[in-house]
């Protein structure tokens, strides 16, 4: 499923004007129902992102595991996040 859009913010970038590791984490949980119950996760960065940037979100549920990609609007792959739950 897609969901809306949303812009990089200067508080989500590192010293090196990127988006920091931890803050695609953090976004990807924002599409977690219940984060309790994740048991791993693995993240997988393909491509930077960067202030202005916008993020087009893309989920995939398949039994226990969620995926979140973080794409740019060109369907580029900034990041996926894959959650494995109970």
């Amino acid at each position: 499923r897609k969901e809306d859009s949303f812009m990089i913010r200067k508080s989500d970038l590192d010293t090196n004007g990127h988006v920091n590791n931890a803050k695609y984490v953090a976004m990807a949980l924002e599409y977690m129902e219940e984060t309790q119950n994740i048991t791993s996760m693995r993240v997988d960065y393909r491509k930077a992102a960067f202030y202005g940037d916008r993020i087009f979100p893309v989920i995939y549920e398949e039994d226990n595991k969620t995926i979140v990609e973080l794409r740019s609007e060109e369907e580029e792959i900034f990041v996926v996040v894959e959650f494995e739950k109970k």
